[in-house]
């Protein structure tokens, strides 16, 4: 990708894209401004085990983007970041998005919770396009709504 030194760059992430794309950021480089994560999780064998409590999904199951976490706090220390997620989403659930978001390591993050979004419709939701304003705008300060 060649970009002018005055162009920065700001990731879009949704669902399992938020786990292979936070493990992606720092092949980015330094005109990595920031990144937007919607519907993000932490790991896959996570949510299978959600699904499935009483069965064995992490002897079973491989998850290539188990660092999920790990990636996130580390290679989101220097740049802005904000998390949108539904608060009746089935898919991944919003405590793990949470989960997520805690895991950030950047000072400067967002996390907007959509009351009646889901997993597929935040983009339809009151507000998505305010908090996509603000953060391309002005930056951003750690905030939960």
């Amino acid at each position: 990708m060649n970009l002018s030194a005055s162009e920065e760059i700001v990731l879009h992430l949704e669902s399992i894209g938020s786990a292979v794309g936070l493990k992606a950021l720092p092949k980015l480089g330094a005109q990595l401004r920031g990144c937007v994560i919607e519907g993000g999780l932490p790991s896959c064998i996570e949510i299978a085990q959600d699904l499935f409590p009483f069965f064995p999904v992490k002897f079973l199951m491989k998850d290539g983007w188990g660092e999920t976490c790990y990636s996130a706090q580390e290679n989101t220390r220097n740049i802005d970041v904000l998390s949108l997620h539904g608060a009746l989403d089935q898919i991944v659930p919003l405590h793990f998005g949470r989960k997520l978001f805690h895991a950030l390591g950047s000072s400067k993050k967002t996390m907007h919770v959509f009351p009646r979004g889901g997993h597929n419709d935040l983009s339809s939701q009151p507000g998505y396009i305010g908090a996509l304003r603000a953060f391309y705008s002005t930056g951003t300060k750690t905030v939960v709504t």
